[in-house]
C-alpha cells in the first residue's frame, strides 16, 4: 500500500502540471496517453492483486501500444470488453460488461487523475473511498455529530458514504417529507441519477432504527442510575435462573440415559437361564421376539414400540424424551413442585416492567428528569444469520452444519475460507453496540461450523478435529482473541491498510463461495486468472452466487451483489491468490473472467 501510495502521487504530479488558471489542461493527451503514467496505474492493479512479486502474464511492451493508441485517439472501448450473461433458462436474461487488462488500465490511471481535479471540491460531509473520509469516520459522524446538535428553526445535517445519503431535519415531519421531495427531484431531474425505493422518514427518537452502511442507526434515552441498577440486577436473576434449568435439565438427561443402559443390561441379562425371571414384563413380551434377533436390535425394538407410546414424535428431542417421560415423573413431587415455582416466580420478576419496580426504590425522582438521548449503530444480526443457512453453514433452526461445498478443498483452504469471514466481520462491526453478539456467532456458529467441516472431511469426531488441527484454528479469533483485541493481528491489518482510499473495494470486499471443478492437468494446462499473475493453476473453482442482495450496503462478510451471470462461472487460480480472496487480501475485481468465456 506504500508502494502503491507512491506510483499514485508521481500520476498525480503529471496531474498538477497541467492546472493553469484555475483548470487543468488537455489531462487526456498529456497525462493519460503518457506510458509512465499507464505503466504506474498497471502496477497499481498488481498492487490490488497481490501479483506485485511474480513475473506479469502480459509483455509490458503493450502498455506502450496503448499509450499511442490513445494518443491518437484511435483505443476501441468495445474491443477491449467481454460480456457475460446469465445462463440459459434464467427468467430474465441479464447481461454484465467487464473490462479487459488495457481497458482496467485506462480507468484505473483516469480514477487517479481525477481524484486532483475533484478532491478540493468534496464536502467534509462526503465520505467513501477517500483518506480520512471512510466508513468508520461516517458512522462516527453521525453518533456524535448529525445527530446531537441541537439547533433552533428547521435545520438540516447530511452526511454521504459513496452513493447513500443520511439526512437528519430538526424540525416537523412535513419538512421532513418536503425536503426529502426536494432532493428527489434534484437527483432525479439535475443529476439524472435513480434513487432507490428504500427511502424512508422516521423519527430520530423512539424504537425506530434508520439503515445505512450495512447498520442500524438508532436513537435511544440513556438509562438512569437507578433503571441501569434495576436491569442489572433482572439479568443477574435471568442468568442464575438459566443455570438452574439447565442443571435441573443436564441431571434429568443423565438420569434418562442411566435408565436406557440399564434396560439394555435387563435385556441380555434375560438371555442368561440362571439370571433370567420368568415372572418379570420382559420376560412376558420376549414371546414376540422373533427368531435370530439381536439383543441390541430387540431392545430398540421395545424402544420404538415405547416412543409410540408416549407419543415421542411430538417432543422437541431425544434428551426433552428422556427428562420428561423417564426422569421427571420418577423425581419425588415436592422437588419438582419446588423446582417449578422457582422458574415461575424468577419468570414473574423477569418479565415485570422496570417502572413497576423503580416506585420501589427510595428517594425516586425518574419522573422529572429528562433522559439524554444516544445513538446506537446496531450490526444486522438476522441478516447475518440468514447468509450463514443460504449459504450452507447453518441449519434452517440455526445449528452449525459442514459446508459441503467446501469439504473437497485442502484443509488449510477450508480454515482460511471461515479465517476470512471471521475477520472481515469483527473488523467491520468492532465499533457496534451489539459487537458481542457479533463475537457469539464467531465462536458458536462460524468456528463450529468449520470443526464440522472438517469432520466431515476426515469421517472423524469433531473432538479428534480439534485436537488434530489446534494450531490451525486458532487462526479463526474466538472470544478471547476478539476481548483482548487481537483483531488487527488476526487479519494482518498494516498502517497503509486502513486508508480507505487505497483499500477501498479490496479490504471489505466480501467472501465468495468456491468449490472445487476439477484437478488441472497437462493435457488441460490452466494459468492463474488473477491480473499480473503468471503462476500455474493447480486447480479449477466454480464460483457460486447464492443470492443477489437488493442493497449493497448490508456487507455481512459474504460478498453483496454478485452479477447473476458470474454464477457457476469456472476460474484458475493458484493457492497464494486462492487464500488470498478466502482471507481478503484482494477481491473478485483483480480476477480476469474473460480469460475463458
Amino acid at each position: 500500500m506504500e508502494l502503491k501510495r507512491f506510483l499514485e502521487l508521481r500520476i498525480k504530479k503529471r496531474v498538477k502540471e497541467q492546472h493553469a488558471n484555475g483548470k487543468f489542461h488537455n489531462l487526456m493527451k498529456t497525462v493519460i496517453s503518457n506510458a509512465e503514467t499507464l505503466r504506474d496505474a498497471y502496477h497499481c492493479i498488481r498492487i490490488n492483486s497481490n501479483a506485485l512479486d511474480a513475473a506479469p502474464n502480459h509483455d509490458a511492451s503493450f502498455l506502450d501500444d496503448l499509450a499511442e493508441e490513445l494518443g491518437k485517439g484511435d483505443f476501441d472501448v468495445c474491443v477491449n470488453t467481454s460480456s457475460f450473461s446469465t445462463r440459459k433458462g434464467s427468467a430474465n436474461k441479464e447481461i454484465l460488461v467487464l473490462p479487459n487488462l488495457k481497458l482496467k488500465v485506462v480507468q484505473e490511471a483516469m480514477r487517479i487523475a481525477l481524484e486532483v481535479v475533484y478532491k478540493p471540491h468534496f464536502s467534509k460531509i462526503s465520505h467513501g473511498c477517500r483518506s480520512g473520509r471512510g466508513r468508520a469516520a461516517a458512522l462516527k459522524y453521525i453518533c456524535k455529530g448529525v445527530l446531537n446538535r441541537k439547533s433552533s428553526g428547521v435545520k438540516v445535517y447530511s452526511c454521504r458514504y459513496m452513493d447513500e445519503m443520511f439526512f437528519a431535519v430538526s424540525g416537523s415531519r412535513d419538512a421532513a417529507v418536503n425536503f426529502m421531495s426536494e432532493v428527489q427531484s434534484y437527483l432525479k431531474s439535475s443529476l439524472l441519477l435513480d434513487v432507490g425505493d428504500e427511502t424512508d422518514i422516521l423519527p430520530c427518537e423512539g424504537p425506530h432504527s434508520i439503515r445505512f452502511l450495512g447498520t442500524l442507526v438508532r436513537r435511544t434515552a440513556r438509562e438512569s442510575p437507578a433503571v441501569k441498577a434495576v436491569h442489572k440486577l433482572k439479568e443477574k436473576v435471568e442468568l442464575f435462573t438459566m443455570q438452574k434449568v439447565e442443571a435441573w435439565e443436564y441431571g434429568t438427561v443423565r438420569i434418562g440415559k442411566k435408565w436406557l443402559g440399564h434396560g439394555l443390561k435387563k435385556v441380555k441379562e434375560s438371555e442368561i437361564r440362571h439370571l433370567a425371571d420368568s415372572s418379570s414384563l420382559l420376560n412376558r413380551v420376549s414371546c414376540f421376539r422373533k427368531s435370530g434377533m439381536k439383543t441390541d436390535h430387540w431392545y430398540k425394538h421395545l424402544l420404538k414400540i415405547w416412543m409410540q407410546d408416549v407419543q415421542a414424535k411430538t417432543a422437541q428431542s431425544k434428551e426433552n424424551i428422556l427428562s420428561k417421560c423417564i426422569a421427571e415423573p420418577a423425581l419425588p413431587q415436592e422437588l419438582k413442585d419446588s423446582f417449578y415455582e422457582f422458574i415461575k416466580q424468577a419468570e414473574q420478576y423477569i418479565s415485570a416492567e422496570a417502572d413497576s419496580i423503580l416506585k420501589l426504590l427510595p428517594n425516586n425522582n425518574s419522573s422529572t428528569e429528562h433522559p439524554i438521548a444516544k445513538t446506537e449503530i446496531i450490526a444486522p444480526i438476522h441478516v447475518i444469520k440468514m447468509r450463514l443457512l443460504r449459504y450452507g453453514l447453518t441449519t434452517t433452526k440455526g445449528f452449525p452444519r459442514s459446508a459441503n461445498l467446501l469439504i473437497m478443498l485442502d484443509t488449510t483452504e477450508i480454515i482460511d475460507w471461515f479465517s476470512g469471514i471471521s475477520c472481515r466481520w469483527l473488523k467491520w462491526y468492532e465499533n457496534c453496540s451489539n459487537f458481542d453478539e457479533i463475537k457469539l456467532l464467531i465462536s458458536d456458529d462460524v468456528r463450529k461450523s468449520c470443526i464440522r467441516t472438517l469432520a466431515a472431511k476426515y469421517r472423524v469426531h469433531e473432538t479428534e478435529i480439534e485436537k488434530r488441527f489446534d494450531v490451525e484454528l486458532s487462526r479463526i479469533p474466538s472470544i478471547e482473541d476478539a476481548d483482548n483485541g487481537m483483531i488487527n493481528e488476526a487479519s494482518d491489518v498494516q498502517a497503509f491498510e486502513n486508508d480507505e482510499a487505497l483499500t477501498y473495494g479490496i479490504a471489505y470486499s466480501g467472501l465468495c463461495l468456491l468449490s472445487l471443478a476439477r484437478i488441472v492437468t497437462k493435457a488441460r494446462p490452466c494459468n492463474c486468472f488473477v491480473i499480473g499473475c503468471s503462476s500455474s493453476a493447480p486447480r479449477v473453482y466454480t464460483l457460486h452466487v447464492m443470492e443477489r442482495q437488493k442493497s449493497p450496503s448490508w456487507k455481512t462478510g459474504f460478498s453483496t451483489c454478485i452479477h447473476p451471470s458470474l454464477n457457476k462461472r469456472r476460474v484458475g487460480l493458484c493457492k497464494q491468490h486462492l487464500r488470498d480472496l478466502y482471507l481478503g487480501h484482494i477481491s473478485l475485481q483483480s480476477i480476469d473472467f474473460g480469460a475463458w468465456k
